[in-house]
């Protein structure tokens, strides 16, 4: 019996029909079966009161197909993420922020790259050589740190409503990040208010305690990790190698959330809320009327004449003066 088999649409995501051509005896032909239909996509209903779906922009994909399976891991299969529901106004509050590092002279890359906003892990470049060869060229936009146990750190810059992490180690090829574990708190000594949010290492071999979570596969779409609402000015990030290499990667980290209300301007602060020390007023000068003094009356003793003998006051006597004679020297 020959069949004619018509697969419309196969690469667009189309649904899919089998046909089967008449049979010898005029039978009519089989009924095409469906491919079941996609679940269709969350409508604006259905997001929560005050909350937006978060729209992430993603990097480019870098492997087409479903990753290898890796032994020896708890991670569950890759699959598409589903919808991610932040509260209005929320946003990566890690953008451009200060990273440090246990780390802090990297093999590959540099730890502002980390959260610089470019989660594309490499960039791969045709290169001509000539009529010799043709080679492609592949340049490194991720950090890669020393192996063991290392962390990055995120100084948000203020203390922050967070509601979740999305995470990148680096993505190039299917792998799986040991002893992942995030923790977050107000000090860069992580002291004060620490909390661990997110911890996979099930055997307690980074020495930050025995976590429940799952591992998760490497890929372009990141690892999002829902935050339960904290606030905090600091994000540490700890992993310990991978199922590659012993190595430790980071190609972009996001942290979102609403940021802190921003302290207002000096000049939209009102008069009564500032705090301005208090001076004491200068006194303030007065002119002074000065009265005009009297003339004396005049005197009503006669002017002596010339020639005349003076008188000395009643009590005193002239005082006889004798005085040397007067040479040349001093004419």
């Amino acid at each position: 019996m020959l069949l004619t088999i018509l697969l419309t649409g196969y690469l667009l995501g189309a649904s899919i029909a089998v046909y089967a051509a008449p049979a010898p005896g005029g039978k009519s032909p089989a009924k095409p079966v469906a491919k079941a239909a996609a679940p269709s996509k969350p409508t604006t209903s259905a997001v929560p009161t005050g909350y937006n779906i978060a729209r992430f922009v993603l990097p480019p994909a870098t492997y087409l197909s479903m990753p290898r399976r890796i032994s020896q891991t708890s991670a569950l299969p890759l699959k598409v993420r589903g919808p991610v529901y932040l509260p209005k106004g929320a946003a990566n509050i890690a953008l451009h922020k200060p990273v440090s590092s246990s780390d802090d002279k990297p093999a590959v890359g540099t730890l502002a790259m980390i959260t610089d906003g470019d989660k594309q892990a490499t960039r791969r470049v045709w290169a001509d050589f000539g009529s010799v060869k043709t080679e492609m060229l592949e340049y490194a936009y991720w950090v890669g740190l020393a192996s063991g146990t290392q962390w990055v750190q995120i100084d948000l810059q203020g203390t922050h409503a967070i509601s979740g992490i999305l995470l990148w180690h680096y993505y190039g090829e299917s792998r799986v990040y040991r002893d992942v574990v995030i923790q977050v708190a107000d000090d860069a000594d992580f002291v004060e208010n620490l909390q661990t949010v997110y911890n996979n290492d099930g055997d307690n071999s980074s020495g930050l305690g025995i976590g429940t979570d799952r591992e998760f596969y490497e890929s372009h779409q990141g690892q999002w990790i829902p935050l339960p609402s904290v606030k905090a000015r600091f994000v540490r990030l700890y992993s310990q190698g991978n199922t590659s290499d012993p190595k430790n990667d980071y190609t972009e980290v996001e942290v979102w959330g609403l940021l802190a209300k921003a302290q207002p301007a000096p000049s939209q602060v009102k008069a009564a809320d500032r705090k301005l020390p208090v001076k004491t007023p200068a006194p303030v000068r007065r002119p002074v009327k000065v009265k005009p003094k009297k003339p004396a009356p005049p005197s009503t003793s006669q002017p002596a004449k010339a020639g005349a003998k003076k008188t000395p006051p009643p009590g005193m006597m002239e005082a006889p003066l004798v005085l040397p004679p007067v040479t040349p020297d001093y004419l």
